[in-house]
């Protein structure tokens, strides 16, 4: 980033100097010519930094790359939330807490490790039906614990 805000620096000095060397110019009297070598000058020095190699660095900074991590963790847990609770309420669940896990791995891949569901006790029987075709179709672990 460092590259680009140094770049970007340069072209505005240039720019400044330019409007004052134009500014110095007397009105008729080699005012074409030195037109065209200030505009020249502006331009290589809009070209300098992919001419010369001066690495712009314009990847997002580390930190933002985990924030992006965090929320896409965060997105494909609540997914998978509303997927586990529309089975749910096909087996007549209606109130359940769910805690999803997540992990990334080494391809920077988002898994959803299990899926913890805590219920009602008389909701347990039609829970371990339902944990099945989450399995199934899911493909999630599912853990059922009672709710205290």
């Amino acid at each position: 980033m460092n590259g680009l805000k140094e770049a970007v620096l340069a072209i505005c000095f240039c720019a400044i100097a330019v409007g004052v060397i134009e500014m110095l110019i007397p009105k008729n009297k080699y005012k074409a010519q030195m037109r065209l070598i200030t505009g020249t000058v502006l331009m290589l020095s809009l070209l300098t930094p992919f001419i010369s190699g001066i690495d712009l660095d314009l990847q997002p900074a580390q930190g933002k790359a985990v924030l992006d991590s965090e929320i896409l963790e965060k997105s494909a847990a609540a997914s998978a939330k509303e997927q586990i609770r529309v089975i749910l309420y096909d087996h007549d669940i209606t109130y359940a807490k769910i805690v999803i896990n997540t992990d990334t791995n080494a391809d920077n891949r988002i898994v959803i490790n299990e899926a913890q569901l805590f219920l009602n006790k008389g909701d347990i029987d039609r829970a371990v039906f339902a944990a099945k075709e989450i399995e199934e179709q899911l493909g999630i672990k599912t853990v059922i614990g009672e709710l205290e």
